[in-house]
């Protein structure tokens, strides 16, 4: 479920459109991405992925291809899973995600801080 190159709302990183790579190719995914989440609970045996909404109301799943673009991206603070990109088949109709977009930087205003106890 790669962005269609229609989305200006939020803009994969690094994706090319069809007419630079051929009418039916898509962008290429990594076998494994790093996909953003809610702070784990001690124990926590499930996560819950962080999705996100574009300007134009759909729900995104933002995932990185690599651990230090996710950090680059959404900031130190923020928790992360690693999934085989096959699963996100299963993640989306557990949550219904829209598009999935890669690689995409968070704003500042919009990442993770770090919990005061």
């Amino acid at each position: 479920m790669p962005p269609s190159p229609s989305d200006s709302s939020l803009e994969a990183a690094g994706t090319q459109s069809a007419s630079d790579i051929g009418q039916d190719a898509r962008p290429v995914f990594p076998p494994m991405v790093y996909v953003p989440c809610a702070p784990l609970e001690v124990d926590a045996e499930q996560f819950s992925v962080d999705l996100r909404q574009t300007r134009d109301g759909r729900i995104a799943l933002l995932v990185y291809s690599a651990l230090d673009r996710l950090i680059a991206c959404c900031g130190e603070q923020q928790a992360w899973a690693v999934l085989a990109t096959a699963e996100l088949d299963q993640l989306q109709q557990r949550t219904d995600f829209q598009l999935v977009l890669l690689d995409v930087e968070i704003p500042d205003e919009f990442r993770r801080k770090q919990e005061v106890a």
